[in-house]
């Protein structure tokens, strides 16, 4: 009889394995860039090498048909920033030819992932705690170290930032959403003393959302969380997919319809605490604070307009003066690099729903689904370019839509349609 998830001690000896959970822990935890880079080269090469030497994973991608897709996609995606390189003329430029190139890392770590879900047959059932937990000792370390070290909570940070994602609050919320929703499913799927570890997890990274006081993150994980909760009780089929699509639509629509109401907004229940017309000396934690969103899209629109098919180029920073980026994951690629690679993107996420939405809801999927959910709409209103150098987009972008595609290796013996059967250990 198969254990629950986190139910049993999982001790991670596979090498791709190590690989996931230090890429979590860096990411949420490690202020260092070296620890980064060495992780960044790790999964690259460890992708590089499962495509090259396990055979069962190749004709896996080439015979799955979601698998499939998410690779084409990833190729077209790679052809098309490099046409745009060539195009743009910025054969010079480094840190253009860097951010374009970084499209082979994020396919590579979703190898990464997908071979050791594979390979590793208590990582399906270990993940969930322990991304909570890490993401939970990241939540720890920013709050001791924010009153220890920094002898101040509340006056010259007011805002929590995880070391692991430098001085930014808001990419720190969606690690906490990611470590908050991964805890939770771990708690639901867990036993005895691992449940109680998950629910410590789980108090911590919410505490640290909510000290965050980042208002997309919060409301993308309220959203999230109930559409997570209608769909797992839904039987898998058209009905399940219909239902997301128009929940998952919806929820993308409530931040972007506040974003265009917010002038009128301020007018109302605001207007009194938004006398200051430069917002960027008010308070960090006032709700009220103006986001500045429309006005940055409306100048990221006339750039996209300038350039639909290639982009302005990943190293383009918005004339905005509250905001370099668009602010904007779905923005961002039509942005940076064109309209088309921007459609790319969003099948690249739909091919991940998808496959989450017509396979069992295991826990390691629950968790893919919410978090993918949570993404979708937590972009809506920021993120800068997704495809950059390792940050929190591996956590709650990259890494859930490699875990939703990917089939692991306690679902492989009887093998889905097209999938090779696992040889015998």
């Amino acid at each position: 009889m198969p254990h629950p998830a986190g139910a049993v001690a999982h001790r991670p000896r596979d090498p791709f394995t190590i690989i996931v959970y230090a890429t979590i822990f860096g990411v949420a935890a490690v202020p260092l860039h070296p620890f980064w880079l060495a992780t960044y080269l790790a999964w690259t090469l460890a992708g590089a090498w499962a495509l090259s030497t396990d055979s069962g994973l190749r004709t896996a991608i080439f015979r799955d048909a979601t698998l499939r897709r998410m690779a084409l996609i990833f190729a077209f995606m790679a052809v098309w920033m490099a046409v745009g390189v060539v195009g743009r003329g910025q054969f010079a430029s480094g840190r253009t030819w860097s951010a374009t190139w970084n499209i082979v890392p994020v396919f590579l770590f979703a190898v990464t992932v997908i071979a050791a879900t594979r390979r590793d047959a208590g990582l399906a059932r270990a993940l969930p705690l322990v991304a909570g937990v890490l993401v939970a000792l990241g939540a720890l370390e920013a709050i001791v170290g924010r009153i220890f070290i920094e002898h101040d909570l509340w006056v010259l940070f007011p805002r929590l930032r995880l070391y692991g994602t430098g001085d930014n609050p808001v990419p720190s919320a969606a690690i906490l959403a990611f470590g908050s929703a991964a805890a939770a499913v771990a708690v639901f799927a867990g036993r005895g003393g691992l449940r109680l570890l998950a629910l410590a997890a789980l108090a911590l990274n919410l505490a640290g959302l909510f000290l965050t006081y980042s208002r997309g993150p919060w409301m993308a994980f309220l959203l999230s969380t109930l559409i997570a909760l209608v769909l797992w009780r839904l039987p898998v089929g058209r009905l399940r997919i219909a239902v997301a699509a128009v929940m998952i639509a919806g929820a993308i629509a409530i931040p972007i319809g506040l974003v265009v109401a917010e002038p009128y907004l301020d007018q109302t229940g605001c207007s009194d605490r938004l006398q200051e017309e430069n917002t960027l000396t008010a308070s960090a934690t006032d709700l009220c604070r103006t986001s500045h969103r429309l006005s940055i899209w409306r100048v990221v629109g006339t750039e996209i307009a300038a350039h639909p098919l290639f982009g302005a180029g990943p190293g383009t920073l918005v004339k905005h003066p509250f905001g370099q980026h668009p602010h904007n994951g779905y923005l961002s690629m039509a942005f940076y690099y064109g309209i088309p690679c921007a459609l790319a993107y969003i099948a690249l996420i739909l091919n991940a729903l998808h496959a989450c939405l017509t396979r069992p809801a295991t826990p390691l999927r629950m968790m893919s689904l919410w978090v993918i959910v949570f993404a979708t709409v937590f972009m809506a209103t920021d993120l800068a370019n997704p495809v950059s150098f390792i940050n929190s987009v591996y956590l709650y972008l990259w890494l859930p839509l490699a875990l939703a595609v990917g089939w692991p290796r306690e679902e492989m013996p009887d093998g889905p349609p097209g999938m090779p059967r696992r040889s015998p250990a």
